[in-house]
């Protein structure tokens, strides 16, 4: 599912959580839970935004309450020698 960035910034209840995604290393993007629901944030031509980096995204999300956000960093090994990722956690950063 996803959700627009402008639709976040209107809405009356509090996003729960916040987690923005390496994606190969380059880009970021943003996840969030509200109500319990994942969604990916989306642009208003319902694309996936891609940030250039973890502050771009938290600062895109400026004004939009926020009760926790974390950074889901590439695993530099996994993406290196291709490590299973089915016994490990994924590391995650608060913001």
């Amino acid at each position: 599912m996803h959700i627009a960035l402008t639709e976040l910034k209107h809405a009356k209840q509090p996003v729960e959580r916040l987690e923005i995604v390496s994606l190969e290393g380059r880009y970021y993007m943003a996840r969030v839970c509200l109500e319990g629901q994942w969604y990916s944030v989306t642009d208003s031509d319902d694309r996936v935004i891609r940030f250039s980096g973890a502050c771009e995204a938290r600062d895109a999300f400026h004004g939009v309450q926020v009760e926790r956000a974390e950074v889901l960093p590439a695993a530099g090994t996994d993406e290196m020698i291709g490590m299973p990722e089915d016994h490990l956690a994924p590391m995650k950063v608060p913001l």
